[in-house]
């Protein structure tokens, strides 16, 4: 699949894609959501945006199980998931060393499950940071306000993240894109969080003149369109 394929799809097939992909892994998806404390539609979110976008070199990177590169479901940089411990690996493998630890996590990434709660623990990380900088301008451009405390609404963790005044948008679905466009943007160029010159978001100014972390920038519009499909379409929740 590709990004152009997908949405050249009428959306009742793209919304029958959705649920094949990640359907049979509902479970999975509330049991990361609830324990990680992240909507159970964004991770979905994250998921298919990678999914939609997954190339010939991706693939092939996956075939050849690569130490230091994207892989799996969630397309997640084996790097990534090592520095953040973002899968459980065993002692026994462990004591074998560093490049067999990053071979198991390679190939544990292209198991869904797995991949679905790293990408749950890579989201939570990106969140924490976020609010740790919520100034910065890509948060600031999403007027990004975390609640005070995140298990605010129990362990319904449905709706965290995108209630009124939290961040940009004037109904639920805007304010899910918005979210989906400023996690996913980061899931795809982390310092986008950090960064004094991010960029202008595609999805609140589509077609802007900036240059800076396009690649961020294009992957978060992009899930933030999925993500809307998903909320009006009340997947995955």
């Amino acid at each position: 699949m590709d990004v152009d394929t997908l949405f050249s799809m009428p959306l009742p097939d793209r919304l029958a894609w959705y649920r094949t992909r990640l359907c049979p892994y509902r479970n999975q998806l509330l049991e990361s959501a609830t324990g990680n404390k992240v909507p159970p539609q964004l991770i979905a979110t994250v998921i298919l945006n990678e999914l939609g976008d997954i190339n010939a070199g991706d693939l092939l990177q996956d075939a050849f199980n690569a130490d230091n590169s994207s892989v799996g479901p969630a397309q997640m940089q084996i790097k990534t998931a090592l520095e953040f411990a973002h899968v459980d690996v065993p002692a026994p493998i462990h004591s074998k060393g560093q490049r067999e630890v990053a071979r198991y996590v390679s190939k544990r990434l292209q198991i869904m499950q797995i991949a679905i709660e790293a990408a749950a623990r890579e989201i939570k990380r990106l969140l924490e940071l976020m609010t740790e900088n919520k100034m910065s301008p890509w948060q600031a451009q999403h007027h990004f306000k975390p609640p005070s405390v995140v298990n605010a609404f129990g362990s319904d963790v449905r709706d965290l993240y995108y209630q009124p005044g939290q961040i940009w948008g004037r109904i639920p679905t805007e304010r899910f894109m918005s979210l989906c466009d400023l996690v996913i943007a980061a899931y795809n160029s982390p310092n986008i969080v950090i960064a004094t010159t991010p960029g202008v978001s595609e999805f609140i100014k589509p077609s802007n003149s900036s240059t800076t972390y396009m690649n961020g920038r294009i992957h978060g519009a992009n899930g933030a369109w999925i993500g809307g499909e998903i909320h009006d379409a009340r997947l995955f929740r």
